[in-house]
């Protein structure tokens, strides 16, 4: 006699192939409607959280444009300064130039030291003497006017050894007044000038020009024996003697030609 198979309970196991029960059919909707609720609280959250992070996005994207404003607004304000920078330091170091020379002008007219003073006094003696105003026996050009104004304070600061601003008032003087009787005077002296400042090569060529542009002034001789001392003192015997003989030769009566002769004598 065939046994009763018992009565199937929720836990029974169904198989595949086999009839469902109703305990099953329950437990497969319990299930599905569990899913389903859980389902749609999973959606609700996620359409909550893609509006907050939205609002986030657009915030952050706010943020990065003031950001980048405000970064745009410092590189312009950096250039700026930069800019603003450099015409200041431009500024500066010309300000700094002009005071520098303005310092040695001033250095120069403030005047000078009692051992400059002696030093000046022994080189004036022993340079020869001419005429003109700083020898003491010049008469022949005018002694009036703007041109012997300028020529006037141009040698006091020679005298001082203010030899910029001596150079300064004798090329003025040349420039204004290219064929008053004095300007073959500042020519001469600006042979001295350049002397004095270690430059002999170029105060050779100051010298030239005194007979270049003036030929008949008093001052051609002595700015000659100037030429052929600078030669002599360079170790050019054949050029010295060329100009002392041209100044004995010429001007033999003149007392810068004694000094001339004593020079050849040297030479041999």
């Amino acid at each position: 006699m065939a046994e009763t198979p018992p009565p199937p309970t929720a836990f029974t196991w169904i198989h595949p192939r086999g009839r469902r029960s109703g305990g099953g059919v329950r437990l497969f909707l319990a299930l599905a409607l569990a899913l389903f609720a859980s389902g749609c609280a999973t959606k609700a959250d996620i359409r909550d959280l893609g509006a907050d992070i939205r609002v986030q996005n657009d915030e952050q994207r706010e943020l990065i444009q003031e950001l980048r404003q405000e970064q745009r607004a410092l590189n312009d304000s950096v250039r700026t300064l930069k800019s603003a920078q450099a015409d200041m330091r431009g500024t500066l170091l010309q300000r700094i130039a002009t005071l520098q020379t303005e310092v040695e002008l001033l250095r120069e007219l403030t005047g000078l030291s009692q051992q400059e003073l002696a030093a000046m006094r022994d080189q004036l003696a022993s340079r020869p003497a001419a005429p003109g105003p700083a020898g003491g026996g010049f008469s022949g050009p005018e002694q009036t006017g703007e041109a012997a104004e300028l020529y006037d304070e141009s040698l006091d600061q020679f005298r001082r050894r203010s030899y910029t601003a001596a150079r300064i008032g004798f090329d003025e003087l040349i420039e204004r007044y290219p064929n008053h009787a004095l300007t073959p005077e500042a020519r001469f002296y600006i042979g001295e000038i350049l002397v004095e400042q270690g430059e002999p090569e170029d105060a050779i060529e100051a010298f030239l020009r005194v007979q270049e542009y003036h030929p008949s002034a008093e001052r051609v001789p002595h700015a000659l024996y100037r030429v052929g001392r600078l030669y002599y003192e360079a170790g050019e015997s054949e050029r010295a003697r060329e100009y002392l003989e041209r100044v004995v030769n010429t001007w033999g009566d003149e007392g810068v030609a004694d000094l001339a002769r004593q020079l050849l004598q040297q030479i041999g």
